[in-house]
């Protein structure tokens, strides 16, 4: 069992591949208007859910490199999208303070981890376990992105990706998905299971 401050996702909260697997679908085979779709899902964002919205505006607003920009732009929306697929009569609204308690739960984890180096796994392995679907969509664009900036750099330095807003957009990736995640409710009749607990 591995201490963690990131309190379990509940069984009935965990996101499917199968969804996943929807929505990267659907934004695939939009082609040329990807752009047109997610703008779509930004508008719902903002409608369903303005706590996230704000906070991913907020966060995104600050970047200046235009690739983690983008990055963050489409990875914001595709786990917005992913939650909604999977999750479309039970996902809740999220408040201002469930946000700012699971950014803190985060900022828990991470302060824990420095403080102890023998800690074998980092905060976003936790959310990793709890959300593997989820997690890994976000691990295969942010490291598709990274790739393909060292490929470029390696022809021009100045057009490398600046890793420090890969990071910080990173970051706020796992608080809106340890948020979305605390908005789904259970089924209707069934107990609010949430699984194996971790020590905390």
């Amino acid at each position: 069992m591995q201490r963690a401050a990131i309190r379990p996702v509940p069984t009935y909260a965990v996101v499917s591949r199968g969804a996943v697997a929807t929505v990267e679908s659907e934004l695939e085979s939009a082609g040329n208007e990807e752009r047109a779709v997610l703008d779509r899902a930004y508008r719902t964002l903002d409608r369903e859910q303005p706590v996230v919205a704000r906070y991913l505006e907020e966060t995104l607003g600050s970047r200046y490199d235009e690739h983690a920009l983008g990055l963050g732009y489409y990875l914001g929306l595709a786990v917005f999208m992913s939650f909604r697929e999977a999750f479309p009569t039970r996902l809740g609204r999220v408040s201002d303070a469930l946000l700012e308690a699971e950014e803190a739960a985060l900022a828990a984890d991470e302060e824990m981890r420095a403080e102890h180096p023998s800690e074998v796994v980092d905060s976003d392995d936790v959310l990793a376990m709890e959300q593997p679907a989820i997690l890994e969509l976000i691990h295969r664009h942010v490291e598709a992105v990274l790739e393909q900036s060292a490929s470029k750099e390696l022809e021009a330095p100045a057009e490398g990706i600046d890793l420090d807003e890969v990071d910080a957009i990173y970051r706020a990736l796992l608080v809106q998905v340890l948020a979305l995640s605390r908005a789904v409710a259970p089924p209707p009749g069934t107990s609010q299971d949430a699984g194996p607990e971790v020590l905390a």
